[in-house]
């Protein structure tokens, strides 16, 4: 098992990937290294020289192990440069709903969500329903996807002004019951349960490996979470966390 191989590791990195290793080409044209491809091969995350040196700066080191941490589901994942690297065995997914260990799941984490999955009062498909008809109601153009069956995104009609998002988006998160949270960036909301946060994940790896140093890295505040239970933080410039403690300007 991957987290045998770990013991002998002095340092462990858990890093965010979207917006902190790579992003968008049109959030950040300074991108040139392709990052992510689609199905059809096409690149549409990149790097910028200083994320590329930063990543190879760690990836480089073999007493360095690497972890993503990151919302993206499975198949997302595998859309990513890093999940074809061979020193990378182990991935958070799904804001934390699934640790991905030497090509499957974990089996006691998965065991731990499923049972958790089982409790909830209110079923992501049941919420799902709920905004679905909400959207319907009031003929908005909001795209709702189901992430697997972990969480669920909103994401806003470009035209809809910014106030008038944080107005519905608040109305769809009164839907939810008291076992849901929600993550709110740029013009998508997140839906989520409660006991799905990359925290958890990340403490549930901690527990099990016995490096000397973790280092956290991330860029928003959902990621403050994971990033609090690790040694040092790494906080690229211009991100939500940034702009949060030092007043930068995004």
């Amino acid at each position: 098992m991957a987290n045998c191989a770990m013991s002998n590791t002095t340092i462990v990195l858990f890093t965010d990937l979207d917006d902190t290793l790579f992003q968008l080409q049109r959030h950040r044209s300074a991108g040139i290294y392709p990052a992510t491809h689609t199905p059809t091969q096409q690149h549409i995350s990149y790097q910028t020289v200083s994320q590329q040196l930063l990543f190879e700066l760690f990836y480089q080191q073999n007493h360095v192990t690497i972890i993503p941490v990151t919302a993206r589901s499975l198949r997302q994942y595998h859309n990513t440069f890093l999940s074809h690297l061979p020193r990378i065995n182990i991935a958070v997914l799904y804001f934390g709903g699934l640790i991905w260990e030497e090509n499957q799941p974990n089996p006691d984490w998965q065991h731990h969500v499923y049972h958790s999955f089982q409790q909830l009062s209110q079923s992501i498909q049941q919420l799902s329903s709920e905004i679905k008809q909400f959207l319907h109601v009031h003929q908005l153009k909001f795209t709702l996807n189901n992430t697997d069956g972990y969480y669920l995104t909103v994401r806003a009609d470009a035209k809809t002004p910014a106030s008038d998002q944080a107005a519905l988006f608040q109305e769809m998160i009164g839907l939810s019951s008291g076992e849901y949270i929600h993550h709110y960036q740029r013009r998508n909301l997140v839906l989520l349960p409660k006991f799905i946060d990359k925290r958890y994940a990340v403490k549930f790896l901690l527990e099990k490996q016995g490096a000397n140093l973790h280092l956290a890295m991330g860029d928003s505040l959902n990621d403050l979470s994971f990033m609090q239970l690790c040694d040092v933080r790494l906080i690229p410039k211009n991100t939500q966390i940034d702009t949060l403690l030092f007043n930068s300007n995004l």
